[in-house]
């Protein structure tokens, strides 16, 4: 970076490239990101094979999607995580099945962990909410809680008020109480 709020763009297959040697493929991508601030650095890793030591198969039979990534970004962001892989009973698996979870809500947890960021769309939410509470990382679960506030109408109140109930969300419940009174005052 030359200045301060300056940032670099890097292109993100200069981290993928697979047929440069491992010790070749290593001086490209320090070359690459050395002036590179740590968020795009770990932006550049996710979702990515290179250097990662673990991959899950996320998602139920016959509609499964394998996702590497990278043991100490989701120890660092996640205390289940942190407790799968370097707890007392942590297990040495390379590949890690996650059949209850949509793979699109695990990468939106994942690109969260790595980024920093947030996007949430209105037909995964609730599969994101879910896996933001299995893996303990309250900010993300708290920002499905508030885009689903957002988008609370009469129509998908009973809907939201059965998950809110199933998710343990108090204030989220409340809100659809509120919207399903005043429908009922109409």
């Amino acid at each position: 970076m030359s200045g301060k709020g300056e940032s670099r763009s890097f292109s993100k297959s200069a981290f993928t490239s697979t047929s440069a040697g491992r010790s070749d493929l290593w001086r490209m991508v320090t070359k690459v990101a050395k002036d590179l601030p740590i968020r795009e650095r770990n932006a550049a890793m996710f979702n990515n094979e290179l250097m990662a030591d673990v991959k899950f198969v996320v998602g139920s039979s016959g509609h499964t999607q394998t996702i590497p990534a990278h043991k100490y970004v989701l120890a660092t962001g996640s205390s289940v995580f942190y407790a799968m892989f370097y707890g007392g009973l942590a297990e040495n698996k390379e590949e890690i099945e996650v059949p209850d979870v949509e793979p699109s809500a695990f990468l939106t947890l994942l690109k969260y962990l790595y980024c920093d960021d947030i996007q949430l769309e209105a037909d995964t939410v609730l599969a994101t909410l879910y896996v933001a509470k299995k893996y303990i990382v309250p900010h993300l679960a708290r920002a499905c809680v508030t885009y689903l506030e957002t988008s609370l109408t009469a129509k998908n109140a009973c809907l939201l008020l059965s998950q809110s109930r199933l998710f343990e969300e108090p204030d989220l419940m409340q809100r659809c109480w509120e919207v399903i009174d005043a429908q009922v005052s109409d």
